[in-house]
């Protein structure tokens, strides 16, 4: 429900009435509500605000903070309000509100603690309390779904509300159960091995480990940034105690019994400092480290030679088995089925009447049954040795949690290209998608984007930063454009208020010192946040009566990102300044405007800030809008290095990035459902068997798309084996495709590499006919690349259309396009081919035009040497300044396969070599890294 469940609560909330509560209204954050409550003794208005915290899971929010802005509030008050925020947790908006007046009305006016009570102070701790070695968890674990957390804010109050203390439960030493199961493991094929002491265990973290070559990937692994040579590695570890198999399978919901990292190393054992970082929950800013040793810490972290790499590219797995997975496990055992069918029974009975089809039935065992039926079927080829092990379906007794969970990962990563990630079922037929994707039900596309659940962020930023650069810059340009086919409506956006000069709507008034980057607010306790971007204009400048104050060409406007806040007002950096057209950016220091005037004068401003709906504006609106935001990106870079010095954290977890453009920044990468991977790795030298296409001229960087979106690329396949249908008895020497340029505006990139290239829109005339205009030649289709008319407002120079954060600067873009060798079916061959079937092209390559001085940035190679060079239909070859020569690796392995007349190479794939097609019989023998067994002797049984 999320988002729009709260908006639609919170307006019918508004209607209602409340005893001793008045003006109620939504907040200026996400998920925030505000309103007047009444207070007798001593009589008062009080401002209160509620925050929900996770409103993506509303009305199931496990996370509420209440505080008041309010001066001078009474300390009674206070601990009456202290007292009632856990109350507050996972109810609706009527729900909170009248819990609020009830527990208000019933609680004693007490005043709260000054300090840590017995309960809580260090000092207290007697010979019954456990130590944070041996704790053990709590009730809550064992029973509810969550650990509900609810607390008063402390900057407006007190102090947090407690968590549920923990059970007193006998304690054990789990040496002897742990050394069991990794010897287990071990014999199973995997690297074991431990970290750090840790009393009444084997160490304090567990590791097991797997090398990369033997799981039997093929593109798929590089396009995951791993490497046959790397180390998949699972990280566990138990706060508070190795748990018995009855006492881990009886866990629900969330649980902090098991905390499992899941990520990947050069080295079979991660480091303990880099192991120990997995686990860390504060972040560690490079720029903003206040001593020596933390920066030398972040940067120990980066540099690591042995560090454990979180693999985000498949986080939602790392959630589940850090979340959900008892339940999964406790569902399959129950019934007595696989994986996938527990996960796809699981979702079925969790899914709401309103998305339900006629197929729902209300029985579990019409769930189970239907589950089953939806199930992978077994397959009569050899099994890889990893998805032949399965042992979570043994007695109790036998059962061994970190070997099971190992289990269910891996396999969950070899198949995750078949599967939904939202509700588990197979993907189309025919078709496996070379990163985790969901199938085409409008539900698991929305959460695709909305809810985060497709694959994070993060594991582009660190292995794909080129790529990153590239969709943001072609955003920008299409944002600069108004050329963006599907905006980013639905999410919850929240943007600034456009505002006019007769209605500024703004949020606040404020006085500031451009020269030393102060602002002084008209009102105390300012509830700026420290990276929270706020839009200033000017109020001194001149205004056109009838355009919008944003894009008010004779404003002098500043987005600029909070630094530190203060009793009155706070630090700010400036991050683009406009004097003129949105489009033309303020780039010298000498530019005429506050921001570079050295003088300390204080200049009257409005503040805009990111609170408004972006639903609610206009489409011209909502591109003003998104082109202010996108400035407020930080550059690849940055966002890197955050990420490399804190492995454990997620970017939404950085200072310097508010939520509005952290959830902007995560649209515009997931919603790029093309895998794009840089190929210009390397010195550059053109060598045959390279990736690189030999023969284009100098200056451009090449992209490859390794998968286009996974709907366009099955129609692609379908279409070849439509138009050249396999004969076994007479193989057919056909060249099914041919290779062509297409060059297009920069703004129209960011649809084009989503949604491929179609001919809705007509931007250089259609002399040839209607269709896909294409050409052999690179000089011919380079001429299409710049727009017809200059970009921005009317009259307007032509603009430099480039995101201003990029590393890259992207000038303009071509690319290669595949396209079904039927020139007798095009619209026109000559001078230009027009093809009007759009499900004949695929983009296959993107060369891109960049600055001078694009930073090096090393990352993992993305994919293989080439099989050597494609055979072309002779009299369709492509020519660039040479006539061009296209590497194998520009189409899947599986058309050599069905042609291999294509290449003069064989079909030898180095990630082939170790096919892992082991039969289920074969003995596996792992590694045991640190002597676990040495002492024993189990290891020689």
């Amino acid at each position: 429900m999320g988002y729009r469940k709260f908006k639609a609560d919170l307006a019918a909330a508004k209607e209602a009435k409340y005893d001793r509560i008045s003006r109620l209204r939504g907040g200026d954050s996400e998920g925030e509500i505000t309103f007047l409550y009444e207070h007798d003794e001593p009589f008062c208005q009080v401002e209160i605000q509620i925050s929900i915290q996770d409103v993506e899971n509303y009305p199931d929010s496990r996370q509420v903070l209440l505080f008041t802005a309010s001066d001078d509030v009474d300390k009674g008050l206070i601990g009456r309000l202290q007292k009632t925020a856990p109350h507050l947790v996972r109810k609706s908006i009527h729900g909170v509100i009248t819990e609020f007046s009830r527990q208000m009305a019933t609680s004693k006016c007490e005043p709260p603690a000054e300090g840590p009570t017995e309960a809580t102070s260090p000092d207290s701790e007697d010979e019954h309390t456990p130590s944070l070695q041996s704790e053990p968890w709590g009730e809550s674990d064992l029973e509810s779904d969550d650990d509900d957390g609810a607390f008063v804010d402390s900057r407006r109050l007190s102090t947090k509300t407690e968590e549920h203390a923990p059970v007193d439960i006998q304690q054990r030493d789990a040496t002897e159960q742990q050394r069991k199961d990794l010897l287990q493991a071990m014999r199973r094929g995997f690297a074991v091995g431990i970290n750090d002491h840790r009393e009444y265990q084997l160490g304090d973290i567990l590791s097991l480990a797997v090398k990369v070559s033997e799981l039997g990937l093929t593109d798929n692994g590089l396009a995951w940034g791993l490497k046959p040579t790397d180390y998949v590695v699972m990280l566990l570890k138990f706060p508070h105690g190795y748990p018995s198999p009855s006492e881990y399978q009886n866990l629900r919901g969330k649980q902090s019994v098991a905390c499992v990292r899941f990520g990947k190393c050069c080295s079979a054992k991660p480091s303990n400092v880099s192991a120990q970082a997995a686990f860390h929950d504060d972040p560690i800013d490079i720029d903003r480290a206040s001593d020596a040793k933390a920066k030398a810490s972040a940067r120990h972290t980066v540099h690591d030679s042995a560090e454990f790499i979180p693999l985000y590219l498949f986080s939602s797995i790392t959630k589940l088995l850090n979340e959900d997975f008892p339940t999964l496990l406790h569902t399959r055992r129950d019934h007595g089925i696989s994986w996938s069918a527990a996960r796809i029974l699981l979702h079925r009975k969790s899914e709401g009447a309103h998305i339900r089809d006629d197929t729902f039935r209300s029985s579990t065992v019409d769930h189970v049954a239907e589950a089953k039926l939806k199930d992978e079927q077994p397959s009569s080829a050899p099994t890889h040795w990893v998805l032949s092990q399965d042992d979570a379906l043994v007695e109790e007794e036998q059962f061994n949690i970190p070997l099971v969970l190992m289990q269910f990962a891996l396999q969950s990563i070899i198949k995750s290209g078949k599967f939904c990630i939202n509700c588990h079922e197979h993907l189309e037929e025919g078709f496996e998608a070379m990163k985790p994707y969901v199938c085409s039900r409008p539900l698991c596309l929305h959460q695709y984007f909305s809810s985060g659940l497709g694959p994070s962020i993060e594991h582009d930023i660190l292995t794909a930063p080129y790529v990153v650069d590239l969709v943001v810059s072609f955003f920008y340009a299409a944002a600069l454009g108004n050329r963006i086919r599907e905006l980013p409506t639905g999410l919850g956006l929240k943007t600034f208020r456009p505002g006019t000069p007769t209605a500024p709507n703004h949020d606040h008034e404020a006085e500031v010192c451009f020269a030393t980057r102060v602002a002084k607010c008209h009102f105390a306790h300012p509830r700026f946040q420290s990276g929270e971007r706020l839009l200033m204009v000017v109020r001194d400048g001149k205004f056109n009566a009838g355009m919008p104050i944003l894009s008010s060409p004779v404003a002098e406007r500043h987005l600029c990102e909070v630094k530190d806040v203060g009793m009155h007002g706070f630090d700010f950096n400036i991050l683009q300044t406009w004097t003129s057209n949105l489009g033309d950016l303020v780039k010298s220091p000498d530019a005429k405007s506050g921001a570079s005037s050295p003088e300390k004068k204080w200049k009257s401003v409005y503040i805009f800030r990111c609170t408004h709906e972006f639903d609610d504006l206009r489409d011209s609106e909502r591109y003003i809008a998104l082109l202010i935001m996108a400035c407020g990106i930080p550059p690849v870079t940055k966002m890197r290095e955050f990420l490399q010095a804190n492995p454990a954290q997620k970017l939404s977890s950085w200072s310097r990035l508010d939520h509005p453009t952290y959830k902007l920044l995560h649209w515009i990468v997931a919603s790029n459902r093309s895998l794009i991977v840089y190929d210009d790795h390397g010195s550059g030298i053109e060598t045959l068997g390279g990736t690189k296409v030999i023969g284009m001229p100098e200056g451009w960087m090449q992209f490859r798309f390794l998968q286009g979106s996974p709907e366009k690329e099955l129609r692609f396949m379908e279409q070849i084996a439509s138009a050249f249908p396999e004969d076994p008895e007479s193989p057919s020497m056909v060249i099914p495709t041919l290779f062509a340029f297409h060059g297009s505006p920069l703004g129209n990139w960011h649809s084009i590499i989503r949604s491929s290239l179609d001919h809705t829109k007509t931007e250089h005339g259609r002399s040839y006919g209607n269709g896909v205009y294409l050409s052999n030649k690179f000089d011919t289709s380079i001429l299409y690349c710049k727009p017809k008319t200059n970009m921005g407002s009317p009259g307007s120079p032509m603009m430099d259309d480039h995101w201003p954060r990029s590393v890259l600067k992207v000038a303009s873009a071509i690319a290669i396009c595949e396209v079904i060798n039927r020139p007798a079916d095009f619209v026109s061959v000559n001078p230009h081919y027009v093809v009007k079937d759009i499900d004949w092209i695929q983009c296959r390559y993107l060369f891109v035009k960049v600055g001078e001085a694009v930073p090096k940035i090393d990352t993992p190679i993305m994919s293989q040497n080439s099989l050597g060079y494609l055979r072309q239909d002779a009299s369709r070859k492509l020519h660039g300044k040479l006539e061009i020569l296209i590497p194998t690796s520009a189409i899947p392995v599986s058309r050599l396969r069905m042609f291999p007349h294509l290449t003069a190479g064989g079909l030898a794939i180095e990630w082939a070599n170790k096919s892992g097609s082991q039969e289920e019989s074969e003995t596996f023998e792992g590694e045991d890294l640190d002597g676990i067994f040495d002492s024993s002797g189990e290891k020689s049984e």
